[in-house]
């Protein structure tokens, strides 16, 4: 157990150090000798730990989307319909994925990173794939009037728009800006679901 937990431990602190240095640098800028700096540790032990580079990319890609899949396993299990399209915009349009900060900056750069790498470009994909599945399902149950295609079309309309603020967001647009963009979001979705119950206090965070 000793053994396992020290494992864990190296495994964390590199990829903390990882992601540091991605940040501040992009995958581009990052060697395994920056990361062994960042982490004070030697540079065998990112291998060790970690693997060759795309085995390290990938490991920082599942890392850094752990509490991602947390909070929406929790949205999944909603049992309300109408309550689980308010808990899919609210995790789109949570600040922490449009605010600038390190979090965003590996995001982003691993989602650049996937235009290359097949594994992950699956990940995100399967990561999307199951935010539309969960909106699409949830959307034609709040609101009978939509057709399943018409259900699936409004998801990921809210996906681009939720994905586009995050990568605006980089690019010196301004702040109160991306700030807005869920609130628009959410009275776009309220006309294009005519037949859904609309909830009265919203979240806001967005």
């Amino acid at each position: 157990m000793g053994r396992n937990s020290l494992a864990e431990e190296r495994k964390a602190q590199i990829l903390s150090a990882f992601a540091r240095c991605v940040a501040r640098s992009g995958f581009a800028g990052t060697s395994l000798e920056s990361v062994a700096e960042e982490a004070k540790l030697a540079r065998g032990h990112v291998r060790h730990y970690l693997g060759n580079r795309h085995d390290q990319v990938v490991a920082l890609c599942e890392w850094v989307s752990t509490a991602g899949r947390q909070v929406f396993t929790e949205v999944r299990q909603v049992d309300d319909d109408g309550k689980r399209v308010d808990a899919v915009m609210d995790y789109l349009f949570d600040p922490r994925f449009y605010e600038p900060g390190e979090g965003l900056a590996v995001f982003l750069a691993l989602f650049e990173e996937a235009r290359r790498d097949e594994t992950l470009r699956t990940m995100f994909l399967e990561s999307y794939d199951d935010i539309l599945d969960t909106m699409a399902g949830a959307l034609a149950g709040a609101d009978r009037t939509l057709s399943k295609k018409d259900a699936n079309e409004v998801a990921y309309l809210m996906l681009c728009a939720a994905v586009g603020n995050a990568h605006l967001s980089q690019t010196g647009v301004a702040p109160s800006r991306t700030r807005r963009v869920g609130t628009l979001a959410r009275r776009v979705l309220d006309t294009l679901t005519p037949g859904r119950t609309v909830r009265r206090s919203r979240s806001s965070r967005a």
